[in-house]
């Protein structure tokens, strides 16, 4: 029997509804299911995350006459067919459903209810061993997150949107104000982190750009029998590659952070990770890759900042660390 997700509201989703309702979101996908799958017997829907008022994700089971499918669903407030063009072109450049570094397989984009679909892929995440599990086996994880992301940035095909370095700074400058209205010294900090980066930024050199993931980090790599999937493409673009490395690294920092208690505790494995892309990729990384460390710090402090729950004193004390991080990043680069 068809089983709902939730009774969920959401006015700026206007589509959510059917999305939930099993048995209207099965009269939108019968027309597009492989046709080898059979005939649509059942479809339950569970409501993953929930971001209100831009998008949710949901698990979708699928029984038909040939056996049990799930597949993952994103629902955005506008149309996001761009995410599955991207991903389309990204499957057929070498990242197919039997390559061993691969991303989830898209199936369909319903523009009537903005709802992408695509492969629900098990597996844990690299993450998830990160700051726990033996060094070695985090070794090769940090490895295969390296070598996914340097063979991604060599073949992947350009999409049509670009993330400029002015597009950077605006952002960094937006997210520097947010922070500001912390108060007392982090403000001062935060507004000097964001003017450092405006002078660093006219000292970097052009580099080729490519194809970027936007938001890479090991909590969107997927382990799963023999497979390394990445998820999450809302943010792709043509870009700086120094931009998906910097987020890697700074990431791993903020599990190190929140695992071990010190950003520097992961670093041997920011050490293995860039050592292993550099090593496969000839890009012009490194001499931006400080720049947008320090970038990466800001705008995710910015984030933090613009959170109700981030303004106890642990979460003013995980931007300011932020910020700290993103001061030492550009003094390596203006060392």
């Amino acid at each position: 029997m068809a089983k709902a997700a939730t009774s969920l509201v959401d006015k700026e989703l206007s589509t959510l509804g059917a999305v939930l309702d099993p048995v209207e979101l099965g009269n939108h996908l019968r027309p597009v299911l492989p046709t080898k799958w059979g005939a649509l017997l059942d479809i339950q829907v569970q409501l993953l995350r929930h971001f209100p008022g831009k998008r949710c994700t949901i698990k979708i089971t699928i029984l038909t006459a040939t056996g049990k499918y799930e597949l993952i669903g994103k629902l955005y407030r506008r149309d996001r067919s761009d995410v599955f063009q991207a991903m389309d072109q990204i499957r057929l450049a070498g990242f197919g459903a039997e390559e061993a570094y691969s991303i989830p397989q898209p199936l369909v984009y319903l523009p009537l209810l903005n709802l992408l679909l695509y492969e629900r892929v098990c597996g844990p995440r690299a993450k998830d061993f990160f700051g726990r599990d033996n060094e070695e086996h985090q070794a090769l994880l940090a490895q295969r997150c390296a070598l996914w992301l340097a063979r991604f940035h060599s073949i992947a095909p350009e999409s049509t949107r670009s993330i400029s370095l002015r597009d950077q700074l605006i952002v960094c400058h937006e997210r520097a104000q947010r922070v500001a209205g912390l108060g007392n010294s982090i403000a001062a900090k935060a507004l000097k982190l964001s003017e450092q980066l405006e002078a660093a930024a006219s000292g970097l050199s052009e580099v080729d750009t490519c194809a970027v993931h936007g938001n890479y980090r090991s909590g969107h790599v997927i382990l799963s029998n023999g497979r390394t999937v990445v998820i999450d493409w809302d943010r792709h673009s043509v870009g700086a590659p120094a931009r998906d490395v910097a987020t890697f690294n700074v990431e791993m920092r903020r599990t190190a952070r929140a695992r071990l208690g010190s950003m520097r505790a992961l670093d041997n494995l920011v050490t293995v990770f860039v050592r292993n892309y550099f090593d496969r990729n000839k890009l012009k990384v490194k001499q931006q890759l400080p720049f947008y460390e320090a970038a990466t710090c800001l705008k995710i402090a910015g984030r933090l900042a613009g959170l109700p729950v981030r303004r106890s004193h642990g979460g003013y004390d995980e931007v300011n660390a932020l910020l700290n991080e993103g001061l030492r990043s550009l003094e390596v680069q203006l060392a």
